[in-house]
């Protein structure tokens, strides 16, 4: 199949695209920086553009869409509660959205994946990057396109964010958590999420539902850290500060220090506990992803080969 990839210079664009190399398919990447295109993407059919560009002239050729790209807030969610950033998050994530829709529609090309975030379901999160994907979302289940949504959580791999946490992991002594550290993750490897993403393309039972794409089950932050110790050979000491405390910490700065972002709530809000239920994507189409401590040796043996 000819597949258009949106985002495809991104951390999991990169992977998807490799992975749909893989399967023998055909693949037109959409950039904004042709600067930033990898060695090797010889076959690869380049078009430049953004989101909100007309570029129907150069995807006619198109079966499939795979639209991964969005603005996110990336390692500092906080950005995504800046109101100066409210239209960017919107322009690119909803309206871009809703331009591909369109260019899809008037193109005929029916089958349309998109890469949206657990956050959605999130009901806590008011964020403008979470209500963005929320109204990219609405856009399409509310087309005709034979869509399919999938939902992925905290995404973990070799990148250059990853290559820095571990350096930082093995220079670290320890490390705070705010309450008592049973809060659940879920995270899951990237190459599980890329090769979920490329199995539901020609997989009919996935049209018109949304997956989540989690690890196989939730852990805690506590056990977070104890498989870095393991697996990255760290012995890093877990310091846990009661939640009374980091409350009263939060309240007299919140009254010495003026315009201070750092609100109580928001903490609060980053310890709820994460738990998800993927048994639908390992029905509809043999989702299987790596628990934790098999995904670190795994990015850990990536890390040496890039």
């Amino acid at each position: 199949m000819n597949i258009l990839v949106t985002g495809a210079t991104g951390f999991l664009g990169k992977y998807i695209v490799r992975e749909l190399l893989d399967n023998n398919h055909r693949v037109f990447a959409l950039v904004r920086n042709k600067a930033k295109i990898p060695s090797g993407w010889e076959d690869i059919q380049i078009i430049e553009g953004s989101l909100t560009d007309n570029i129907s002239g150069q995807i006619q050729e198109i079966d499939a869409v795979i639209h991964n790209a969005a603005k996110t807030p990336g390692a500092d969610f906080n950005t995504a509660l800046q109101d100066n950033l409210k239209d960017d998050f919107f322009k690119t994530n909803a309206e871009g959205t809703q331009n591909l829709i369109q260019l899809c529609q008037g193109l005929n090309i029916h089958r349309f994946i998109f890469v949206s975030s657990h956050v959605v379901v999130e009901e806590y999160r008011q964020d403008y990057y979470t209500c963005s994907k929320r109204k990219a979302e609405t856009y399409i289940t509310k087309s005709d396109l034979n869509w399919t949504i999938a939902r992925p959580t905290g995404i973990y791999g070799a990148n250059d964010y990853w290559k820095q946490q571990i350096k930082k992991y093995r220079k670290m002594r320890f490390t705070k958590i705010y309450g008592n550290g049973n809060e659940t993750l879920q995270y899951v490897y990237v190459k599980d999420v890329s090769k979920a993403v490329v199995n539901i393309i020609n997989n009919s039972q996935t049209i018109r539902k949304s997956y989540i794409l989690a690890g196989p089950s939730p852990f805690s932050k506590n056990q977070y850290y104890k498989s870095i110790n393991n697996i990255v050979k760290t012995n890093i000491l877990i310091v846990h500060i009661p939640l009374w405390l980091v409350r009263l910490i939060v309240i007299i700065c919140d009254k010495l220090i003026k315009g201070l972002q750092i609100k109580y709530k928001n903490i609060i809000n980053a310890i709820i506990p994460l738990s998800y239920n993927i048994e639908q994507a390992q029905s509809d189409f043999n989702f299987r992803p790596r628990d934790f401590e098999h995904g670190l040796k795994d990015l850990l043996n990536d890390m040496n080969e890039i």
